[in-house]
């Protein structure tokens, strides 16, 4: 018999934000996949890309997404 490991993942709206960058950190540090979603040209991009480099834990991603692609 195998054990079989479930992999936790998170969606983080708004996650170039103050609040935003601070949940995606601490989902990382739980070892959760993050997603995070910003609008698109961002200024904040580079910010949010530092900190989810610098925070240990498993795979993210940075989704730009504006109100016209939904």
């Amino acid at each position: 018999m195998y054990a079989v490991e479930r992999v936790k993942s998170a969606v983080v709206t708004g996650a170039s934000g103050f609040l935003g960058r601070a949940l995606c950190r601490e989902l990382r540090r739980q070892n959760y996949e993050v997603t995070a979603v910003i609008r698109p040209g961002s200024a904040r991009r580079e910010r949010l890309k530092m900190t989810l480099e610098e925070t240990a834990g498993s795979e993210w991603r940075i989704l730009e997404l504006g109100l016209g692609e939904l």
